[in-house]
């Protein structure tokens, strides 16, 4: 792992925080209507933007190959997420992943796990973010 000890960046913190509320609030009046790809992929970047800014208030930075794992993990054991939430958060990685970069799978088994994992992802986006909060108060 590559978890190196920089300077707590507030700033950055502050930025990467309004980046996920800003996605939060883009697609919150469409997630009803719009494909699982989408939602995933901007799930994904929430919850990746909200790991981010706690790292970057605690003064963490994280390097190298497989940098996102290592962040999911990272927060996840510093925050007391369960094996389940951690495992779940990575399975939307890879999952984005696919979309991005492998050539997505099936648009209806992307939907079915959205549906079925839509209210796990938006714990955590609330614990994430309540966490974040907390720091910035």
């Amino acid at each position: 792992m590559s978890i190196r000890k920089v300077t707590p960046d507030k700033k950055q913190a502050k930025s990467l925080l309004a980046n996920a509320e800003s996605f939060i609030l883009s697609v919150e009046p469409i997630k009803d209507t719009a494909k699982a790809t989408f939602l995933i992929n901007t799930e994904y970047t929430i919850l990746h933007s909200l790991c981010a800014a706690i790292l970057a208030y605690d003064g963490e930075k994280i390097k190298g190959k497989d940098h996102h794992k290592i962040l999911i993990n990272r927060i996840g054991e510093k925050y007391s997420f369960t094996n389940g939430q951690i495992s779940l958060f990575d399975e939307v990685r890879k999952i984005r992943n696919d979309i991005n970069y492998y050539g997505q799978k099936e648009e209806s088994t992307i939907e079915d796990f959205y549906q079925r994992n839509k209210e796990r992802m938006g714990k955590i986006r609330e614990v994430l973010l309540k966490v974040m909060k907390e720091k910035l108060e």
